[in-house]
């Protein structure tokens, strides 16, 4: 053995880990209860009311505000009505064709306020295309009509349905 003795407890060296002593465990305390409380009955009152006092006064700053603002707007432009609204389609008579298909005539009639373009035209019947003469888009002006030439030619006569329910017969 070593005639030095290694002294215990120099300053910075590590003892160990801290045991319990006995008797000196306390108990766990679990809120069961209540929690404890953040605020007060009263401080929980006046905190509801500043926030009321609040939402009252930015309303009618709000308020006076857009009053104002709508004063000195200039008036609104009307709202033009949906094209669906404003257009009719009219059935205007058999057009003379080829052998293997026919032709229509189909008016366009624009009751709105402003202009309507017709940017294309199409059937729902299998079996049939839908050809335009002229020239599409079409511009119909407010209060005007245009007429529009309507090719229909059978392109499967199988799938193409005999009476169709359309205003001409096939």
């Amino acid at each position: 053995m070593s005639a030095e003795r290694e002294r215990p407890g120099e300053p910075g060296e590590f003892l160990g880990p801290v045991e319990p002593g006995e008797g000196t465990w306390t108990k766990l305390r679990l809120y069961a209860e209540e929690p404890p409380r953040l605020l007060s009955g009263r401080q929980k009152a006046l905190a509801v009311a500043a926030l009321l006092a609040l939402a009252l006064f930015l309303t009618a700053r709000h308020a006076i505000e857009r009053t104002e603002a709508a004063a000195n707007s200039p008036p609104s432009q009307p709202v033009q009505p949906f094209p669906s609204q404003s257009t009719r389609f009219a059935y205007g008579g058999p057009l003379p064709v080829g052998q293997d298909s026919f032709a229509l005539s189909l008016t366009v009639y624009n009751n709105g306020p402003g202009p309507v373009d017709v940017l294309g035209v199409s059937q729902g019947y299998r079996g049939l295309s839908v050809v335009v003469a002229g020239w599409l888009p079409q511009t119909v002006p407010a209060g005007r009509t245009i007429s529009l030439r309507v090719g229909l030619k059978v392109t499967d006569c199988s799938a193409a349905r005999r009476t169709p329910g359309c205003p001409f017969s096939m």
